[in-house]
Formats: structure tokens, sequence, C-alpha cells
């Protein structure tokens, strides 16, 4: 597989704007997860679980260092700090929420909550309840810059 093509397109897809097709939030975050999952598998190996890759880049410390120098005035990071995010399989323990509290680690395990609860069917991006969105697209606000950043100082030339 050619994942430097299927990382491009995805990518590409992620940043169409609401109008030119039926787009909302929920579409440019999964289209930016799927580009993103290609580069884990990339890096970090293909027949791993995304489970797996996710721990991977929690020790990545390449993605770390961007991170560090993105993290600074970075309102998204600041508003993504009030909330909890539910483990969908275990809604009422409250011992499964995951908040960030600014660490790299933290930001990734609550990105890969939010994928999790959006990819099967837990986020209800049409609802009254504002919060699954406005989850879902702080997510993308902070995933699509950092890992754009990260594309662009490590010379991968897809966008």
């Amino acid at each position: 597989m050619d994942y430097n093509i299927f990382i491009k397109e995805w990518v590409k897809r992620s940043e169409r704007k609401e109008g030119e097709d039926f787009i909302d939030i929920g579409d440019k975050f999964i289209s930016l997860w799927i580009a993103f999952n290609a580069w884990l598998k990339s890096q970090f190996g293909e027949n791993k679980y995304d489970c797996d890759l996710k721990n991977d880049l929690i020790s990545f410390s390449p993605m770390e260092d961007v991170f560090n120098e993105f993290k600074n005035n970075n309102k998204e990071l600041d508003r993504l700090r009030n909330y909890k995010v539910k483990n969908m399989k275990f809604p009422e323990d409250e011992s499964k929420k995951k908040s960030y509290n600014g660490s790299f680690s933290l930001l990734i395990e609550v990105l890969y909550e939010i994928r999790c609860n959006l990819f099967h069917g837990r986020k209800d991006l049409n609802s009254d309840d504002q919060i699954d969105k406005e989850l879902v697209e702080l997510a993308y606000k902070i995933l699509s810059p950092l890992f754009k950043k990260y594309l662009e100082i490590y010379n991968f030339n897809l966008l």
C-alpha cells in the first residue's frame, strides 16, 4: 500500500468546506483520523491494533516534540481541559473518564477516546446536547494542525 497517497487523499478530504458537499465536523474528523491512522500504521506497523498504535504514539518523541512547540497559547487545548471524556464501554464509571491535563500522553488518550466514541456510534453530532459536537470539533482543531506540523517538519511532502 502506498501510504503517502492514501494519507494525502484523506487529509484533503478532511479539509472539505461545509456547503461543497454535505460535510460536518464529524466527517472532517473521521477523514483526518483515517489519514492519521494510515500514518500510524506506516510508522509502527500494519498489523497492530489501533490501541497499540495509540500506545506507540504516546512514546514517540518526535510527535511529542512537535506537541511541545504547539501547545503554548493554544486555545483549543485550554478548552479541552474543561471536559471529561467518557469511555462508552463503561459510561457510568467515573474512573474510566479521561481528561486532558497538559501532557502529550493524556492528549493522545483523550483524542483516541473521542475517536472511539465517534467511530463506534457513541457521539451524536445531531443531538441537542452540544458536548459531543464540541468534543469532536476540538479534537479536529487540535489534531489537524498538530499532524500537519509533524508532516511538514519531517518532510513528508504530502500537503
